[in-house]
């Protein structure tokens, strides 16, 4: 998973802590992470690196990124320049999401304060640790 930021935007570091959800699948002996299939321990608290890269969108591919305030961003020939954060613990800071509607688990995390974050757009957030704490939902219908 990647997660769009602006080119200027800078990691934030938390104060307090923050409650996020995460995507996971379940086997038949643990839960593991969305995307990359990792073992999920709970009540731990995981660390990783965050790699923020730099990409071109050309705007119809992005539609919902051309607000007034995106326009700083985009060239001559119509292409928008962002970064992308790809690796870290990609997550969601609330349930309001179509897609977090589908056949997996929901998890209910915290980012705890102290850890290093990048805002994207929509409700996604990506952090360099977090805890998962519980299961919030059984699997969502498809």
């Amino acid at each position: 998973m990647c997660t769009i930021i602006k080119p200027l935007d800078e990691p934030v570091l938390l104060n307090k802590d923050l409650e996020v959800y995460k995507l996971v699948y379940k086997n038949d002996f643990s839960y593991t992470s969305f995307f990359i299939g990792a073992r999920i321990e709970f009540d731990t608290l995981l660390t990783t690196t965050m790699n923020v890269v730099d990409n071109i969108y050309t705007i119809p591919v992005v539609p919902s990124l051309c607000s007034e305030e995106d326009k700083a961003y985009e060239s001559k020939a119509g292409s928008k320049y962002c970064k992308v954060v790809e690796m870290g613990f990609h997550s969601f800071t609330s349930l309001k999401i179509d897609f977090l509607k589908g056949r997996h688990y929901i998890a209910r995390c915290i980012i705890p304060a102290g850890s290093l974050v990048y805002y994207g757009y929509y409700d996604n957030i990506v952090s360099n640790q977090i805890i998962y704490k519980e299961i919030v939902n059984q699997k969502c219908a498809q």
